[in-house]
């Protein structure tokens, strides 16, 4: 994965000024309205050893049987219950279409975003956050109208390296469905996905080969250095050496990419890689988080989405396979970006232009995968 840390207000900086105004005033066709044909229901739950306290939204359809469940789980970032992000709400899409197909969906904001308490940052590891959906699946199993043998997770990039750990990890866990999961973490692989989004956002090849060499050497550092105030030290060397030998067209370039790193941003990159989120994701073993799961599967990434899924799918299917599941599947589905939107690029830019918040097709094949399954 290309673990980029980015404020919501950030991420939107990336974007054309006319691709912002585009986004606000289209209408997303997709998003629902009040009133619907199901219950919803303002949630907490607690992550006791964290003293944090998780809000959210229960949808579930009208019944008096017990119910299936998913939890929705969020990407990188301070993500709220809805997944606001490029004006667009994934995470509310999503659920609106579960829980019309008969499935209850628990969404909530992240600790430390909107209603839920504690602090977001890049000290706060995705086992930290894994721990917060523990803590809902705990909730979820407390309540009479679910039913505690059939709670699934669906998770979207950070959240499908979560939902991957939890689907190994967790008795609890009924079947999983990771959309664009972000399981790489050699620093080799990392850097070939900043080098493709960068390439998707229109860089030169001489800024790209730049990006990846030194994001690899970065990355390497923070990797083999165990103490971090030395690893801070040797990445300002590091990056410093290299970004003054650029030429200055290409320090100019570089200045246009967040997902490049520049003189104006080193320092913050550095935190970044630095920090105990990062520190975490790069010395985690892959292999044997996907190679523990032995529940039913599925696996989902967009062609056009910078996480090369030509390198991820080998990595994925070659540890499931050594689980002996036969319960998996693994996709790539054309034409759509990391948020699995229809796309012509896969750039930044292009995301808040797309009037569809998800590709009809991708909640059709999750719906009916998920029905089979419960």
């Amino acid at each position: 994965m290309c673990y980029q840390f980015f404020t919501k207000k950030h991420a939107l900086c990336v974007l054309h000024k006319d691709a912002v105004n585009e986004s606000i005033s289209m209408k997303h066709f997709q998003e629902p309205n009040a009133p619907f044909p199901y219950q919803e229901h303002e949630v907490t739950f607690t992550n006791e050893s964290a003293n944090i306290t998780l809000s959210g939204t229960l949808t579930k359809p009208s019944t008096h049987q017990q119910l299936p469940a998913v939890i929705l789980i969020a990407g990188m970032g301070p993500v709220d219950r809805d997944g606001n992000m490029f004006g667009h709400k994934l995470y509310l899409v999503l659920a609106d279409y579960l829980t019309r197909q008969g499935i209850a969906v628990l969404r909530f904001d992240k600790r430390g975003v909107a209603k839920s308490t504690g602090s977001f940052g890049p000290q706060v590891t995705s086992r930290d956050l894994a721990d917060d959906v523990l803590a809902g699946i705990g909730y979820l199993k407390n309540r009479d109208d679910i039913d505690p043998k059939r709670i699934g997770l669906v998770g979207v990039s950070e959240g499908g390296l979560i939902t991957s750990m939890l689907a190994g990890q967790s008795d609890d866990v009924a079947f999983a469905v990771c959309m664009a999961p972000a399981i790489a973490n050699s620093p080799e692989v990392l850097a070939q996905q900043i080098a493709t989004q960068l390439r998707m956002d229109g860089a030169s090849d001489e800024l790209i080969n730049a990006m990846r060499t030194l994001t690899a050497d970065m990355l390497t550092i923070v990797r083999d250095e165990q103490d971090p105030l030395k690893a801070e030290q040797l990445l300002h060397e590091k990056a410093t050496q290299v970004l003054h030998a650029l030429p200055e067209s290409l320090q100019q370039e570089a200045e246009k990419y967040p997902f490049a790193t520049s003189l104006n941003n080193m320092t913050i990159k550095i935190q970044v890689f630095n920090s105990p989120w990062y520190r975490w994701i790069l010395k985690q073993d892959m292999h044997a988080i996907l190679s523990a799961i032995k529940i039913p599967l599925l696996v989902l990434y967009g062609e056009r989405d910078f996480m090369a899924p030509h390198l991820m799918v080998p990595l994925i299917t070659q540890a499931v396979h050594n689980a002996d599941n036969d319960q998996y599947t693994i996709m790539t589905l054309p034409k759509l970006n990391h948020a699995f939107q229809t796309c012509t690029t896969g750039a930044l830019s292009e995301y808040a232009t797309l009037e569809e918040t998800i590709a009809p097709s991708v909640l059709d094949l999750i719906g009916d995968w998920i029905k089979r399954r419960i």
